[in-house]
């Protein structure tokens, strides 16, 4: 005899109260504009085009609100998505330049010159030396 299972999802604040025939409120909503989108198309170019054209516009003009309100990525809706494009887009910096710290650089090129005076410092008192051409000439 089969055993009888269901799945649970692990994480339940994902699912989202449903309202009237399977639909969440943000899904009535969009579907709502689609419906009253595509019988606006509808009414508009009914006398103008022949049934089935007039068809193909309505579809035209509200499938992209049924789309809308289907529409889930990683848990964020179109709506969501939107809104973190337009912030990103437009309200931040768009130009990020990365600026690199020369602490350590500076600490370097500071050591380097102390060693260098503190060697001209010694050599200061001694004589210098000379070198013979091996021509002979000084």
């Amino acid at each position: 005899m089969p055993r009888l299972t269901a799945h649970v999802p692990k994480d339940l604040n994902t699912i989202e109260p449903k309202l009237f025939f399977g639909f969440t409120k943000r899904q009535l909503i969009w579907n709502g504009i689609g419906v009253l989108a595509g019988g606006l198309a509808y009414f508009a170019v009914k006398d103008i085009l022949n049934p089935t054209i007039t068809m193909t516009v309505t579809m035209i003009f509200a499938f992209p609100f049924f789309l809308v309100s289907i529409f889930q990525k990683d848990g964020l809706t179109v709506e969501e998505i939107a809104k973190h494009f337009f912030i990103s887009q437009y309200r931040k910096n768009p130009i990020r330049v990365y600026k690199e710290s020369q602490q350590l650089s500076d600490i370097i090129i500071a050591a380097r010159t102390d060693e260098a005076n503190a060697a001209n410092q010694k050599g200061k008192g001694r004589r210098k030396r000379i070198v013979k051409n091996k021509t002979g000439d000084s």
